[in-house]
């Protein structure tokens, strides 16, 4: 535990000094008896203290107050000349220095140009800015006391290196803050720009006295502070809380970190994409600051508020900054600029946001306040279940899109919202607020989940005989799926002994999305999802291995037709199957009661019905089989299939409205959830156990038959040894009877991320981990998946028990399918899912047709944002 100080005379003098020198810097110009009040000092003791302040010259006399009854009392202040600092704003073009004195007044101010992308010594550079501030100050670099960079990134507490900001050249050298500190001879601190908002929000803003809270920045892209305990989260990589390049449904990944509005989150909730929407929705302005204003004033209005007053449009606040200019004074935006829990949607007072840009430093305060801003009302970020997403060897709950990373964005700074906790969630039930909802959920959509960036070596590296060690990251974490991983692997060591393989295991989607946006991704990566693969391939975050390909002259065949299709976008492949889920039909042979599996829907739905035990009351006891969306493996891209649905057109577009199979689809899901009453369904969903405990329903006896992956015979087998059951096909459409034996099929996905240094010899390991017949068999044994080429399928090494052969039978099946790839992932088949839970299944829907064609155009209107 700590050593107690001793309360020495020493410290307890400079405690007191202390005290004194915060009283006078927060309350200007005081009295000695004034400091005794603040201070809980004696008198005596305030008058020594100010002696000795008054000595060491840092509080001088200024005057004395008069009118008042008793002496003359002086006045004492702080001595601004006692100490300077400088605040260093630095952009792209720019580095824009202000001096302040110790009393906080900006003294000087000075803009060094910074044109020019290459050659750049950026000790020099910070040189002649501070320089030029300093002699506008009348001082010299050596009496600057302590200079604090505000920058658009976030240094690497690790390597000490500035990342996520090429857009920023010169400033990526090691140990960037002791080779400024030494190379100027300041002490140097450098603190993303939004962080040092956050900070002055804290000192002397909405979030004044707040020990947590959030600080959402809107300009021309969008960013995050989060501050905790008083304290700026910073994360591991010092990016937490940025948010600009996470993935946004409806938008591109961002293909150049240089270019923010090419896609992410900036590309849809920056200044020029809220305009847009905003004009889509009615309200209109010369920029967005303009039609949010306008907005928030109608909000006001039609809940029955008197309206806000407004500046004329030309005087309109503006939620960007011209591109190269310097950020407001954080001690000015507590109450000059607009605030939301949400939404940059906000009216201010005329005038009120001249104040906050007058100012030029964003490490100095101003005490001028400029009349409050009001916030327009916010809203909850919608969200709703998805479809799982499946892992091969480690099966995946259903979820909402994932959290996504840390990532500093590249913005220009401008107005902000800082946003206490707890957050405070409040509307006005209008057409107008409901038009504004609008338009704040399509934009909250943009923070659902990384996106990537970085350098790019691809193909580059040494060649693969030459001596070297290769980096790879997988997910698998349990230590049988380590070990399986590690045994797979160890035919590669044996053929390849010049190259050392590093295998890191419990690797996520967001933790390899950092690494290759922050430029220093391992050599391999791998993934349970295949949803990503349109936005990898179409972004070049995983290279394209089709050089690779066709130089070692891989026969690609040997992977079935719908394997091929995931791992491949437009022509692009950059990914290779690693293993792959298959998903068949189980069934319960004691409840079965001697009946064949069936083959049809129609057969399928005739069985149900015959094997569905009920209570009295009419509730399910047993079920025949669940035709519900919300039964765990039942979701619409494991069921919609068997109808011969074509999610989308030759063009891209969704084909709900144009393929009849969905609606076919539909109407046998509505018609057996309606034989068994939807309450009665709800009821026996909410009885059912875990997925993926020994409660899972079907191995209860409770579910005769259900759909479900390969991996749940491994978790009957530990779980469930005693249950006497079988598996098929998944049942086809009556019409269909000829496609019987096909399914819908996944898996995992492995490649070569941008920028990996090792690109060949990542090659030679990518190839053969998805084509050695005896490293696949060896990890499908281990974690009971399905080996991803032909010919492993039918290896005798294969020890995996009778019921799986139904999948090795579904994968290699020229009738089965997966999910096309498109750069929104699998949004498509989120919408569909989410229709058929919350409108469908509930029985809300009078038009199907109608409906259907909806849906296409909510998922074309994503797509087309996306780029697709």
């Amino acid at each position: 535990m700590p050593v107690p100080v001793p309360g020495t005379p020493s410290l307890l003098r400079a405690i007191n000094d202390r005290a004194a020198l915060e009283a006078l810097l927060a309350r200007g110009p005081l009295t000695r008896p004034q400091i005794s009040d603040l201070t809980g000092l004696s008198k005596p003791t305030a008058s020594q203290l100010l002696a000795r302040l008054e000595q060491a010259g840092l509080v001088v006399r200024d005057g004395v107050r008069e009118g008042l009854p008793g002496r003359t009392a002086e006045l004492y202040r702080i001595n601004g000349a006692a100490a300077h600092v400088a605040g260093a704003d630095v952009t792209p073009a720019r580095i824009r220095v202000s001096v302040a004195d110790l009393a906080g007044t900006v003294v000087a101010e000075h803009t060094l140009p910074t044109p020019g992308r290459t050659g750049v010594d950026v000790v020099a550079r910070m040189a002649a800015a501070l320089d030029g501030a300093a002699a506008a100050a009348g001082l010299t670099r050596d009496r600057l006391d302590r200079a604090v960079v505000g920058i658009q990134g976030a240094v690497d507490p690790a390597t000490g290196r500035l990342g996520y900001a090429p857009h920023i050249p010169g400033w990526h050298i090691p140990d960037l803050v002791d080779t400024l500190s030494d190379g100027l001879g300041v002490r140097v601190a450098i603190e993303n720009d939004v962080n040092l908002a956050a900070l002055a929000e804290r000192a002397g803003g909405r979030a004044e006295g707040a020990a947590d809270f959030v600080l959402l920045w809107v300009a021309d892209g969008v960013g995050m502070a989060v501050v905790l305990n008083g304290t700026p989260h910073r994360g591991a990589t010092g990016g937490a809380g940025e948010i600009g390049y996470m993935p946004a449904v409806g938008a591109p990944l961002m293909r150049d970190v240089r270019r923010t509005h090419t896609g992410g989150v900036h590309s849809v909730t920056g200044g020029a994409a809220v305009l847009k929407l905003m004009r889509e929705h009615g309200f209109r302005g010369r920029d967005a600051a303009t039609a949010l204003a306008r907005a928030a004033a109608d909000v006001q209005t039609a809940g029955g508020a008197p309206p806000r007053t407004r500046a004329p449009a030309r005087n309109a606040p503006s939620p960007s900054s011209p591109p190269g200019s310097a950020p407001p004074s954080p001690r000015s935006w507590p109450s000059s600029t607009p605030r939301s829990s949400s939404s940059p949607a906000t009216s201010c007072a005329p005038g009120a946001n001249r104040s906050a840009h007058a100012s030029n430093s964003t490490c100095t305060a101003s005490r001028s306040r400029a009349p409050p801003c009001g916030s327009a009302p916010s809203r909850a970020t919608p969200s709703w279940p998805g479809p799982s997403s499946r892992r091969s060897g480690r099966p995946a709950t259903r979820s909402s899109p994932p959290p996504s990373p840390d990532p500093p964005s590249a913005r220009t700074p401008a107005p902000h919202h800082a946003v206490p906790h707890p957050l405070r969630r409040t509307g006005v039930p209008t057409t107008t607020t409901r038009r504004l909802a609008a338009v704040t959920a399509a934009a909250g959509l943009a923070l659902a989940a990384g996106c990537t960036a970085g350098g790019d070596r691809s193909g580059q590296g040494p060649a693969s005989g030459e001596k070297q060690t290769i980096e790879v990251w997988h997910g698998w974490s349990a230590p049988h799926e380590v070990k399986a991983f590690q045994d797979a692997v160890a035919g590669f060591n044996k053929a390849h002994p010049n190259i050392t393989v590093k295998l890191v295991n419990g690797q996520t989607d967001d933790r390899i999305t950092n690494a290759i946006r922050g430029g220093s991704p391992p050599d391999v990566v791998s993934s349970f999802t295949t949803d990503s693969v349109g936005q990898w391939c179409q972004s070049g975050a995983w290279q394209n291995l089709s050089p690779f390909i066709a130089k070692s002259g891989l026969d690609l065949n040997q992977f079935p037709r719908a394997v091929r299709s995931y791992t491949e976008y437009k022509g692009i492949r950059c990914a290779m199957p690693l293993l792959a889920d298959a998903y068949g039909l189980y069934y319960n042979k004691k409840l079965m009661k001697g009946e064949r599996p069936p083959k049809t829907m129609g057969e399928l739905t005739a069985l149900a019905k015959k094997l569905t035990v009920r209570a009295s009351d009419g509730t399910i006891k047993v079920a025949g089989f669940m035709p519900s969306v919300q039964y765990y493996e039942h979701q619409v891209q494991h069921l919609a299939p068997q109808f011969g649905v074509t999610w989308l057109t030759a063009g891209g577009r969704a084909n709900f409205s144009g393929d009849p199979a969905f609606q076919a689809y539909l109407k046998w899901n509505k018609s057996l959830i309606d034989w068994y009453g939807y309450d009665n369904v709800k009821k026996f969903l909410r009885s059912m156990g875990q997925e993926f405990e020994s409660s899972n329903p079907f191995q209860k006896g409770r579910t005769a038959m259900a759909v479900d992956g390969e991996w749940r015979t491994k978790f009957i087998q530990e779980e469930a040894p005693g249950l006497d059951y079988g598996t098929a096909p998944v049942p086809v459409s009556d019409d269909r009877a000829s496609a019987y034996g096909g399914g819908f099929i996944t898996g995992t996905v492995i490649g070569i991320p941008r920028g990996a240094r090792h690109a060949p010899a990542a090659w030679e390991f990518v190839r053969y981990l998805t084509t050695d017949t005896g490293a696949l068999v060896t990890f499908a044994n281990a974690l009971g998946n399905v080996p991803s080429t032909i010919p492993a399928l039918s290896s005798p090494k294969l020890t995996l028990p009778p019921q799986f052969r139904t999948f090795l039978d579904v994968f290699k099946n020229p009738n089965s399918s997966s999910t096309p790839p498109t750069p929104n992932g699998n949004d498509y088949v989120v919408r569909f899912e989410k229709f058929t839970q919350e409108e469908w299944e509930p029985g809300k829907v009078g038009d199907l047709g109608r409906a259907l064609k909806k849906l296409d155009g909510e998922v074309d209107d994503s797509l087309k944002l996306a780029g697709g």
